[in-house]
């Protein structure tokens, strides 16, 4: 199994503890839509999950901006080995906070780690 499908399986099965409204796309879904949909704590969430520098999409980038012009936060989510890389998107499309941390704390900390930022 690849690494950002296993990734994908942690965060789900966090978000799916927590009682969080979750949907989970595939590659049979439409282009540029984010890997994780969710509905946690009464904000909607868009996260896009990445292995280290993997390439965001025009059309994810897009997906993500539509998301947070309607009131959702987007998040691209980078993982570089142990280390997950949390940068959020704005409507503008600009990345503009960036939070670094160990794998085992931001597992831990998922998803309140999303409220924060």
């Amino acid at each position: 199994m690849q690494k950002e499908a296993i990734f994908k399986r942690e965060l789900t099965q966090i978000l799916t503890k927590k009682h969080a409204y979750t949907v989970i796309s595939s590659y049979s879904n439409v282009r540029g839509v984010a890997d994780i949909l969710t509905m946690y704590s009464g904000s909607f969430y868009a996260l896009e999950l990445k292995i280290e520098d993997g390439p965001v999409t025009v059309l994810q980038r897009d997906a993500l901006e539509v998301v947070a012009r309607n009131g959702g936060h987007s998040f691209i989510v980078r993982l570089y080995g142990d280390v997950v890389r949390i940068e959020k998107v704005t409507a503008h499309g600009d990345i503009n906070a960036e939070v670094s941390g160990g794998k085992k704390q931001f597992k831990e900390e998922f998803p309140e780690i999303l409220l924060k930022i």
